[in-house]
């Protein structure tokens, strides 16, 4: 699957959730409310058409701060479900490596 680009105003990019969670982080104010005012909320859209998650997209939509957004994108990603599948593909990972 192919996701475009998310582009903050600051130069940085997030091609998935967990690098925007990543930039979200550490970007300042500046950069969040050009992204985030009254009349827009490009993450909400940006996951919304490229993510394909209107789940999340709809929860995060009418969010303006920066630490509640962070919140609801941490909380999506850091499922138990999906925590699992990752712990299981390092495993599988190591393992695989361990036999070349």
């Amino acid at each position: 699957m192919v996701i475009d680009r998310f582009y903050l105003s600051n130069g940085d990019s997030a091609g998935d959730l967990r690098e925007l969670l990543s930039r979200l982080r550490v970007v300042d104010e500046e950069c969040f409310s050009h992204h985030v005012n009254k009349k827009k909320n490009d993450f909400a859209n940006w996951i919304k058409k490229c993510v394909k998650d209107k789940v999340l997209a709809k929860k995060i939509e009418k969010l303006k701060s920066k630490e509640k957004i962070i919140l609801a994108i941490d909380k999506r990603i850091n499922t138990p479900a999906r925590v699992k599948k990752r712990i299981i593909r390092k495993i599988k990972e190591a393992i695989l490596d361990g036999a070349s």
